[in-house]
């Protein structure tokens, strides 16, 4: 008897010594590190995520055509020349594109060249908003005399509509602006 209470006290002694023994209190921390770690994570995930969606909101604006209708739309692209100089390479996506001369220009001044366009009879030609059909750029000229090269560039549906039209011309034109 007095052995298995001596063996008794030999096994409480153990499982004391088990209990509050330095490895288990590490594979304590381990398991806990193991849950913690990735409960960070994912929090931390979440909340960049959430960041981003809210820092990526771009504002809503009115619109007088409807957000599923694509509007038709032309971008003018110019570069300002020396006479003497050549533009060699064209865009390809351009649906026009040419040289305008100009003589006896300030080139301290701001220009406005535009692109109207035009029936064969000269009436102007309208946008969905029925307002004419123009493409503008403000730019510097480099110099007195020179040429402008240009590319107009449009979207499939002006791209569309224009090529649909039989009798459309289009007026280039150069204007001072009022500094």
């Amino acid at each position: 008897m007095v052995i298995r209470e001596i063996q008794g006290l030999e096994k409480k002694k153990r499982e004391n010594f088990l209990r509050n023994s330095p490895q288990k209190k590490v594979f304590t921390i381990k398991k806990l590190i193991e849950v913690i770690i990735p409960l960070v994570l994912l929090l931390g995930g979440i909340f960049f995520l959430k960041e981003n969606l809210t820092v990526n909101e771009t504002p809503t604006t009115e619109s007088r055509v409807p957000d599923n209708e694509p509007t038709p739309k032309l971008n003018l692209k110019a570069v300002v020349l020396r006479t003497d100089d050549s533009l060699e390479a064209v865009d390809q996506e351009s649906i026009y594109h040419g040289e305008f001369p100009y003589y006896n220009m300030d080139s301290t001044k701001t220009y406005t060249f535009s692109l109207h366009f035009v029936t064969s009879s000269g009436e102007a030609l309208l946008d969905q908003n029925e307002e004419p059909l123009i493409a503008s750029r403000k730019m510097k000229l480099v110099t007195q005399k020179g040429k402008i090269v240009f590319f107009l560039e449009a979207n499939d549906l002006m791209r569309e509509y224009l090529f649909d039209l039989d009798d459309v011309m289009i007026r280039a034109k150069l204007e001072s602006i009022a500094d």
